[in-house]
């Protein structure tokens, strides 16, 4: 995986042989009611929707506020649609993001 952060974007990237995906999280200080979901690119084929990234991200942060010492709120949501589809991927990248956020800070 590759983790970075610029321009108030965490990312992470998951390539694993033939299936990829991209996360970009915008962090915020209080709970936002609407989630900006932001599709990046303009490559073909559409395999995953706003909706479904936005139901993995939600998931993904009920599980971290309620399992990790740090309260996370997101404001905005980046993603491709042309990613890998999968159920569970989104949700499994959001916990990895604060998890490393989480090691970050204690470094």
């Amino acid at each position: 995986m590759i983790f970075t952060y610029n321009d108030g974007f965490y990312k992470l990237a998951r390539i694993t042989g033939p299936c990829h995906n991209l996360l970009c999280i915008k962090l915020s200080n209080v709970s936002v009611d609407n989630i900006i979901m932001t599709p990046v690119g303009a490559e073909q084929p559409e395999n995953i929707t706003a909706d479904e990234v936005h139901k993995q991200v939600i998931e993904g942060l009920q599980y971290i506020n309620e399992h990790f010492p740090l309260k996370f709120h997101v404001s905005e949501v980046q993603y491709l649609p042309s990613d890998t589809y999968s159920r569970n991927v989104y949700r499994k990248l959001i916990i990895e993001i604060a998890r490393r956020i989480l090691l970050e800070s204690t470094d």
